[in-house]
């Protein structure tokens, strides 16, 4: 028992900077997901930390190395109290594993006026879809000029807004607005036959 108040005190004089840590690592999140990451990530530090002090390793606690731990867990699906399993279609391993991603829908009104929550699952589309949309998304970038072409480019290979603006000497704004541009064209130019919103 002592040793479980000891392990406890020590890892809440390293809890501040865990947080600081933890608050840089989901920086990208919406604030909800983030709050969630965050408590999720907190929580497999403290049993990471907890288990090397068992095994008296506890110099190898130090935030650095518990926060990028618990940051890979996170990512890698792995929640506290819940099992691993890529059965369940709202795990988010599965949904990585299966290609299908689950959209929560809040306040969704069914027949009898009540509110209730609801879930989609979308599921990749068939091969003839995508090949239409590569033909079209194609079509629809020979009509783009040059320099609107190399900034979908990189946007498309997952490149960051910030980088994308250095690299074509632009502020991160314009190329947010560029991008706005580029969605609202190509949603005229196919007739919003691919929006999925």
């Amino acid at each position: 028992m002592k040793r479980a108040v000891y392990a406890q005190d020590s890892f809440l004089e390293l809890l501040p900077e865990i947080e600081v840590r933890l608050h840089r690592a989901f920086r990208d999140l919406r604030p909800a997901d983030r709050e969630d990451a965050i408590c999720e990530a907190t929580a497999h530090c403290y049993l990471a930390f907890r288990r090397l002090c068992e095994r008296r390793l506890r110099p190898l606690a130090q935030p650095v190395t518990l926060v990028r731990y618990a940051v890979r867990q996170f990512h890698a699906g792995r929640r506290i109290g819940c099992r691993f399993t890529l059965c369940d279609v709202m795990s988010p391993a599965a949904q990585r594993r299966r290609r299908i991603q689950v959209r929560r829908l809040i306040d969704f009104a069914d027949d009898g006026g009540r509110r209730s929550d609801a879930a989609l699952v979308d599921h990749s589309p068939a091969v003839t879809d995508q090949v239409g949309f590569r033909c079209d998304f194609d079509a629809w970038l020979r009509t783009l000029p040059q320099r609107e072409r190399k900034i979908v480019a990189s946007l498309r290979d997952g490149e960051s807004v910030g980088t994308v603006a250095q690299r074509h000497r632009l502020s991160s704004g314009r190329i947010s607005q560029i991008r706005r541009e580029l969605h609202n064209h190509w949603s005229n130019y196919c007739g919003g036959a691919y929006d999925t919103n």
